[in-house]
C-alpha cells in the first residue's frame, strides 16, 4: 500500500485526531484512514453479508443451473 505523510497539521485538529483515535480505541493511522474514507464515503465490502446476499439471490433463482448444464456451457465455448 501506498504511504504518504501529512506536515503541519494544525494543532487543534490534531488533539481532536488523537482524542477520536483514543474514543474509537484505533491508532492514530488508522483513524485518519477512518476519516478519509468517511469523507469520501468509501464502504468497505462485508465479504459474509456479500456472500450472504449472493446466495439469497441464488435461492430465489426459477431456474436450476445442473453439472451437466456448466460443462455443456464450458464445452460449447471452447471450440
Amino acid at each position: 500500500m501506498p504511504n504518504i505523510t501529512v506536515k503541519n497539521i494544525p494543532d487543534k485538529l490534531y488533539r481532536k485526531l488523537r482524542k477520536r483515535a483514543q474514543e474509537n480505541r484505533r491508532s492514530m493511522n488508522n483513524e485518519i484512514i477512518k476519516s478519509l474514507e468517511d469523507s469520501f464515503d468509501i464502504q468497505k465490502v462485508n465479504i459474509d453479508q456479500l456472500l450472504s446476499e449472493a446466495a439469497a439471490t441464488r435461492n430465489n433463482l426459477t431456474f436450476a443451473v445442473n453439472e451437466k448444464d456448466i460443462e455443456y456451457a464450458k464445452k460449447a465455448g471452447r471450440l
